[in-house]
């Protein structure tokens, strides 16, 4: 999952917890259905746009993880892209199932 650390107008979004997250830390999410699945923390980091390992972040095989990114670092404002403001560095947070299946 990725989402964007502020809004157009400079407010910051709910993506900006993530800084706040700690070891172990629960993080439920729920999925279409509705169904809530459970999660805990494993790693939280801070990246280089030019650095994030996106082969690994994005893969669609391999173990069964959530991963969460967002902007992170300086912001050099007026980019001249479709948002308000370029990152230099991505926040990553990684989280496995809270009860070792795929889907808690």
């Amino acid at each position: 999952m990725a989402g964007h650390v502020d809004h157009d107008d400079g407010r910051l979004s709910p993506w900006a917890e993530l800084r706040r997250a700690t070891p172990c830390q629960s993080v439920r999410l729920a999925d279409e259905t509705g169904t809530v699945h459970e999660y805990l923390v494993t790693d939280l980091y801070t990246v280089a746009q030019a650095d994030l390992p996106s082969e690994d972040i994005f893969r669609t095989g391999g173990r069964h993880e959530l991963v969460m990114v967002t902007c992170s670092g300086p912001s050099v404002p007026d980019a001249g892209g479709p948002f308000r403001f370029n990152y230099t560095h991505n926040l990553v947070l990684r989280a496995t199932p809270a009860h070792g299946g795929p889907h808690t």
